[in-house]
């Protein structure tokens, strides 16, 4: 499969302890969690388009996550990541015009790493050709 970078962005953001699903947590409050998400991550586009607007990708797309944790944050397994954590991120990349739908999204890829700071996210939105996908 031919892949083709769309955007790469680093979020500075990382999922607070209470996102968890193993977490007993409000919905009101992991609601908030992914308000904040995709409000900074729509901030962190905004930055690495620095105003020279994009095109809007109408195909399908594949995100990659990197969550790099700040000491002392121990890692999530990869499948709890996937849900909450991702949703508000993804939301940013509609909201902002980069892609139509989140529905054109299929399974994230989720990798994660220690960082020295305070910890961010690394999401590269990458497109695939139709005619690699149907052979």
């Amino acid at each position: 499969m031919r892949e083709a970078v769309l955007l790469k962005v680093a979020v500075p953001w990382i999922p607070p302890v209470r996102m968890s699903p193993n977490r007993r947590t409000s919905d009101r409050t992991i609601r908030r969690d992914i308000a904040t998400a995709r409000d900074v991550t729509e901030m962190a586009i905004v930055n690495q388009l620095r105003g020279a607007g994009g095109d809007t990708y109408a195909g399908p797309v594949h995100f990659t996550f990197i969550f790099c944790w700040p000491p002392g944050r121990k890692r999530w397994d990869d499948s709890n990541l996937s849900g909450a954590p991702v949703k508000g991120i993804i939301d940013a990349f509609e909201r902002k015009g980069i892609i139509v739908n989140d529905r054109q999204a299929d399974a994230p890829t989720i990798r994660q790493s220690h960082d020295d700071g305070q910890g961010y996210v690394y999401v590269e939105l990458t497109t695939r050709a139709a005619a690699q996908e149907a052979a």
